[in-house]
């Protein structure tokens, strides 16, 4: 068994994110480096994670001890549910909206969480991530969807 716990789950679950990532990504064109398909970017980055969680879990047989002592399920649920909302909710209510949903839910698994200062954060973001893939990176990712501004 590993010296830390901590960094070999942790390194796994990098792996098993990056395998499934890897996995959706392969039926979609690579492309090159110079003109990148739409398989290009996950691809990328599902073999990093594969390799950030490979060195994380070797470096967990040296080092320091450290044991999971108990695993936060209703935590990690109120992160990983409002990211899943946010992939179902993004096309139809668009980026601002989804983006306030993820930040404000994720939010709430803190210890300091703050609703006020959340809630700014969240609208920074939402303005921040528009102005970045619909204006900056030309994506076809309106701020608004259909849900709130109907045709």
């Amino acid at each position: 068994m590993p010296k830390n716990q901590k960094d070999f789950f942790a390194g796994l679950l990098f792996i098993a994110i990056g395998a499934a990532g890897y996995y959706f990504s392969r039926d979609y064109p690579f492309g090159t480096a110079t003109r990148m398909g739409p398989g290009y970017f996950p691809t990328v980055l599902s073999v990093l994670l594969v390799g950030i969680g490979a060195v994380c879990s070797i470096k967990s047989f040296a080092g320091a001890t450290d044991k999971v002592s108990r695993i936060f399920v209703g935590k990690t649920l109120a992160i990983t549910i409002p990211v899943l909302i946010f992939g179902l909710i993004v096309k139809d209510a668009g980026l601002v909206p989804a983006t306030i949903v993820v930040i404000m839910g994720s939010a709430i698994a803190s210890i300091h969480f703050h609703a006020g200062k959340a809630a700014l954060l969240a609208a920074g973001m939402a303005l921040f991530c528009w102005a970045v893939f619909s204006l900056g990176l030309g994506l076809p990712m309106p701020a608004f969807g259909p849900w709130i501004m109907p045709n």
